[in-house]
């Protein structure tokens, strides 16, 4: 009985966590990159790479410094691989709350928590 009602609270615990994490992302606002080294590339590149659906990408050593925005411009060849729309590029938002980032697809809002810091940025 025991586990029973552990693997509830277990369960409970993960689903209020989910939710927790959800409207954290609700909240976030364009943000940069408070620092940025090889090892935080890697993680971005990571982390774009797994959003393309595994697709190899290489960013340039400022992404996410000076501008919000990413843009990945399409390659053909690749992209038909793995059934992308080739006649757009993907548009990614670095996106934070203060305590998490994410990575924010902008064509369907799907997302992605970075382990980086980074800061909420004004737009106006």
């Amino acid at each position: 009985m025991k586990k029973a009602a552990l693997a509830k609270l277990c369960g409970f615990a993960l689903m209020c966590l989910g939710c927790s994490s959800q409207q954290n992302i609700e909240t976030a606002q364009p943000a940069l990159l408070l620092e940025t080294s090889p090892e935080i590339q890697g993680k971005l590149q990571v982390a774009v790479s797994q959003a393309l659906g595994g697709v190899n990408v290489t960013l340039g050593p400022r992404v996410f410094v000076d501008d919000t925005i990413l843009v990945i411009e399409n390659d053909p060849k690749k992209m038909a691989l793995i059934g992308r729309d080739m006649g757009r590029p993907i548009k990614f938002q670095l996106v934070g709350n203060g305590e998490k980032c994410w990575l924010r697809r902008l064509s369907n809002g799907e997302s992605w928590e970075l382990p980086v810091m980074c800061k909420p940025v004004s737009t106006g």
